[in-house]
């Protein structure tokens, strides 16, 4: 056989080979088109990436065309994430099935069409001043979402102001709280607060301020902005932290002590995150300072051993000036001993066993959220020891699907709010009484897309805590639910995965800025009530 013939079928066996490769065809690939959210315009300059969600990692790109055009062929089949980028616009990922524009799934042989869009950015701007009007230098200025607390998202909302006080910061558009927070001096680490001063004055660190000038989220002024506008002029002026201080002595720290402290917590108003706490010296004086203007519960606690020993709690008002000579004495924490009835029902099995009861004890004002558990025995019995003084949520788990806690009697007394007020060195009886005919609430969720949205429910009260709120996942049907619902009212609401808590005041806060896309819902004992809701915009947003 001629050498010219090996070559013609060396050749023939590459061409079939490469035709037949799976791998990537010029027909396989994406095209489309990327416009503007507000006006349906094409957007020029645009750069479209798709990349690989499994391995192997494969990522595409292109800039599409004045007329708003890409195309990426060929490209090898797969699932694709994408994201789109553009100076002035909100960087955009689409990374599931959870957001309208889905991720792209390329299939051999076919070009996918899409078309999406990008939303222009607001662009906030504006100075950080000090008390007396002069421009502060190195603050770190924050976007937080209204009625989002603690997301990430906050992270990158954040600029820092420089030499002329001033900050820009872009973000998508929306309702924010404006924080700034002065924590540091360039090159020196954190600003140190316990300098000394012959001039009989004392130094004040500044403080987190919300715009304009307040020192808790509820007492601040939201900002919002539109798509493509510029909020301009926004002022900050910084406050600084107290200069009352509370001072005393605790008596009865045992020998061998690791540690002793003494803590404070505002009240009646205060805000609950600016708990304070300071240590015990050997001869048992203490001294807290930096305190603004409000009314503290203040305590004493001591570790000595596997055993925590507590103060009375003590109610102090540092308004016009120091609060001297606290008296504070330590002793055992509170004991408490208790049962958990099941009210029976008129089909329930007289032989059915009971259930492995396991009861927690939540805290609500001086430790909110701390819990201590235990297990209940077969008769349904339990017991807790050295519990320091606070007012407990009571919990039982687990429960059938519509019990609930119906009752709690501490000392023979039914408990109005169902929580348990203890002292230290009290003791204390409790019994729970358990329900099964609570009330449910179900419906469904209009224009909520997959299990990134969430329907909460919380009761009506003004002393709410974050144990007390409830969530059920929005379903692929767009539908929830809520069994097991103590005769009440409730306020319902639907938000996407971002909302945390992480106090009483967060919660309270992110249901304030909420209230007006969410319902309010009397359940009576045994009551199913539907109740469809409707999911609007990001809350915050019009």
């Amino acid at each position: 056989m001629s050498v010219r013939r090996l070559l013609f079928i060396a050749l023939g066996m590459m061409l079939v080979t490469t035709s037949a490769s799976p791998q990537q065809t010029d027909k396989t690939g994406v095209v489309g088109v990327v416009v503007d959210a507000g006006t349906g315009e094409p957007l020029a300059r645009v750069h479209v990436r798709l990349f690989t969600l499994s391995e192997p990692h494969l990522d595409y790109g292109a800039l599409t065309t004045a007329k708003g055009r890409f195309s990426i062929v060929p490209m090898t089949p797969g699932t694709y994430g994408i994201k789109l980028e553009r100076a002035g616009f909100v960087e955009k990922f689409i990374l599931d099935t959870d957001s309208d524009e889905t991720f792209a799934q390329i299939t051999e042989g076919h070009q996918l069409e899409l078309k999406l869009s990008m939303e222009r950015q607001t662009v906030f701007s504006g100075r950080v001043l000090d008390e007396f009007g002069e421009p502060m230098m190195y603050v770190a200025v924050h976007l937080k979402p209204a009625g989002r607390p603690n997301t990430d998202e906050v992270s990158q909302l954040t600029s820092e102001t420089n030499d002329r006080g001033e900050f820009q910061i872009n973000a998508p558009p929306g309702k924010y709280y404006l924080v700034a927070r002065y924590w540091r001096l360039p090159g020196h680490g954190p600003v140190y607060q316990g300098e000394i001063r012959s001039d009989g004055t004392k130094y004040a660190p500044y403080v987190e301020t919300f715009f304009p000038s307040a020192r808790r989220q509820v007492a601040a002024t939201m900002v919002e902005g539109k798509s493509g506008s510029e909020v301009n002029g926004l002022e900050i002026r910084m406050a600084r932290a107290g200069i009352l201080s509370v001072t005393g002595v605790v008596s009865g720290i045992p020998k061998g002590a690791e540690w002793t402290e003494v803590r404070l917590v505002p009240y009646k108003g205060g805000n609950s995150n600016l708990r304070e706490r300071a240590p015990v010296l050997p001869d048992g004086h203490f001294s807290v300072s930096n305190l603004d203007p409000m009314p503290y519960r203040l305590f004493a606690i001591s570790r000595a051993g596997d055993e925590n020993l507590y103060s009375q709690v003590t109610e102090v008002l540092p308004v016009d000036d120091n609060v001297r000579g606290v008296e504070l004495a330590l002793g055992p924490g509170a004991e408490v001993q208790g049962v958990v009835v099941e009210a029976k029902q008129p089909s329930q099995d007289k032989r059915q066993s009971r259930k492995e009861y396991t009861v927690a004890l939540v805290g609500k004002d001086l430790a909110p959220q701390v819990s201590v558990s235990a297990t209940a025995d077969p008769k349904g019995e339990f017991e807790f020891k050295s519990l320091w003084p606070d007012h407990y949520r009571v919990l039982v788990e687990p429960l059938d699907e519509n019990s609930y806690v119906q009752s709690v009697v501490v000392n023979g007394s039914k408990s109005t709010d169902g929580t348990v007020a203890l002292e230290a060195g009290e003791s204390a009886t409790l019994e729970i009484r358990i329900s099964a005919n609570g009330g449910s609430m179900s419906g469904t969720v209009t224009h909520a897309t997959g299990s990134r949205y969430r329907v909460w429910l919380a009761p009506e009260s003004e002393d709410l805590s974050p144990t007390e709120l409830r969530f059920d996942y929005v379903s692929d049907k767009k539908t929830y639910s809520f069994q097991g619902l103590a005769p009440g009212t409730y306020r319902v609401g639907v938000s996407d995965l971002s909302a945390s808590f992480d106090s009483a005041d967060d919660l309270r806060e992110f249901i304030h800025d909420a209230a007006a896309g969410t319902q309010v819902v009397t359940i009576k004992e045994g009551e199913q009530v539907v109740r469809d809701l409707e999911l609007g915009k990001r809350a915050g947003q019009d």
